[in-house]
């Protein structure tokens, strides 16, 4: 299943300024979610509530990940039981200091 969400995600997409562009997603029911969390034993890392840039709108996001194998599913909580996959990847882990002191500089300095 996982394999199948990498392919569909890997559909190239490409954004110029100002305009909005349609990304490739996956909705599936909480329960197969479940299912393929289970799989990779990723559990519930954080989550928070997003805004839609071309709406307003308001949505759950929840980011779930494998501490031990890297792995990690972005998700998008479209109702009580549909979610939808934003991303999926490996090689999830803790933004390096030096990395976060580039972007804070950048922010003080109005650069980013």
């Amino acid at each position: 299943m996982k394999k199948l969400l990498i392919s569909c995600l890997l559909i190239p997409t490409f954004a110029f300024a100002n305009e909005a562009v349609s990304l490739p997603t996956v909705c599936i029911t909480i329960s197969d979610l479940a299912k393929t969390l289970d799989e990779y034993e990723e559990l519930p890392l954080v989550r928070g509530i997003g805004n839609s840039l071309l709406d307003g709108s308001s949505f759950s996001v929840v980011v779930f990940a494998n501490g031990k194998t890297g792995t990690f599913t972005i998700t998008q909580r479209q109702s009580k039981d549909l979610y939808c996959i934003l991303a999926v990847g490996t090689n999830f882990q803790p933004v390096p200091k030096e990395l976060q002191d580039t972007i804070k500089d950048s922010q003080q300095n109005g650069k980013l």
